[in-house]
């Protein structure tokens, strides 16, 4: 799946160094093991879509703070 089609779900890439691969891992299962408090920062393209996806699942009343890199539908400027 691409990076695009993976954040609008809401869910992250993670990469795993044993098989040098990337797996897919939903971010309501992310924050269910790491609870409330808790920062997220997102230094990826299109980040806001993560902080978006986030907010939408957690209820107000938890103590949360999502920081995007980036917008919805920006990229970063990363060199090669």
């Amino acid at each position: 799946p691409s990076l695009d089609a993976l954040s609008v779900e809401g869910r992250l890439l993670l990469y795993c160094q044993d098989s040098n691969d990337h797996r897919p891992m939903v971010l309501s299962s992310l924050h269910q093991q790491l609870r409330s408090p808790a920062v997220y920062i997102f230094d990826c393209p299109h980040a806001g879509r993560l902080v978006q996806a986030l907010d939408s699942l957690i209820p107000q009343s938890e103590d949360v703070v999502a920081l995007g890199a980036c917008g919805a539908g920006e990229t970063l400027p990363w060199g090669r």
